[in-house]
C-alpha cells in the first residue's frame, strides 16, 4: 500500500507539471532540473521570488538560486535524487533588490527517464513565526509553557529547571498537577476545564 500511494502521488505531481497552466499559476516555486544543476524548466513564481528574469536564472544553476551557506546542501540534494531517493530539504533564497531572506521547503523527485522535478513552498512567515516562539521561550526569568489538554507538558522554557529542580525529561513525563501544590490543584483544574469548553 506505502509503495503504490506513493507511485500515485508521483504520477499526479508529474502529470501537474505536464498541465502548463498549473505549472506557470501555481504560487509555488516549480522547476525541471538537470542532473548538473542547470535549469530546464521554471514557472513564473520563481522568477517573482528572485526578483530575477527568465535569463539571468537560467545562467545559474539551480543550487545557485540559494544563499550561500544552504548551496552545498542544494548540490547533496540533487546528487541524493539521482541515486532514485525522494528528497525534502529547507533552503534560504535571497532575492537580488532585497536583504529580505525568505525561507523555501523544498520537495525533489527524480525518474530515469525525466529531469528532477522541484516543489519550493515559501515557508517564510512560518520561520518567522517559530523564530518568534524560540525568542519567546528563551526569556530568562519568566516560567512559560505549552501544555496539553491531556495534563502534559509540551514544551518548557529554561527557566523552570533550576525554579523545580527538575530535569526537563523529568517535567515533560509527568503530568503537570504533579507540580501543583495540593491546595491548587482543583483551581487548576477548573482552569483547564474551562480552557477546553472553548476549544
Amino acid at each position: 500500500m506505502p509503495e503504490r500511494s506513493a507511485s500515485s502521488n508521483l504520477d499526479s505531481r508529474r502529470d501537474r507539471f505536464a498541465n502548463r497552466d498549473y505549472f506557470e499559476l501555481s504560487p509555488h516555486l516549480c522547476c525541471a532540473i538537470a542532473p548538473d544543476g542547470s535549469l530546464q524548466d521554471f514557472n513564473l513564481a520563481c522568477s517573482q521570488t528572485l526578483e530575477c528574469n527568465r535569463a539571468e536564472l537560467q545562467a545559474i544553476p539551480w543550487w545557485n538560486w540559494m544563499h550561500a551557506e544552504d548551496r552545498q546542501s542544494a548540490q547533496q540534494a540533487i546528487a541524493r535524487c539521482c541515486r532514485g531517493e525522494r528528497v525534502e530539504i529547507v533552503t534560504r533564497i535571497q532575492p537580488s533588490s532585497t536583504a529580505t531572506i525568505r525561507w523555501i521547503s523544498w520537495q525533489l523527485i527524480a525518474t530515469h527517464t525525466e529531469p528532477i522535478l522541484a516543489w519550493g513552498q515559501d515557508i517564510t512567515v512560518q520561520k518567522q513565526t517559530e523564530d518568534e516562539l524560540n525568542r519567546l521561550f528563551n526569556l530568562p526569568v519568566d516560567l512559560i509553557c505549552i501544555a496539553g489538554l491531556d495534563g502534559y507538558f509540551k514544551r518548557i522554557n529554561s527557566s523552570w529547571l533550576p525554579t523545580l529542580g527538575y530535569t526537563e525529561s523529568d517535567l515533560l513525563a509527568q503530568p503537570f498537577l504533579n507540580f501543583v501544590h495540593p491546595e491548587d490543584r482543583e483551581s487548576t483544574l477548573e482552569a483547564v476545564a474551562q480552557l477546553a469548553n472553548h476549544l
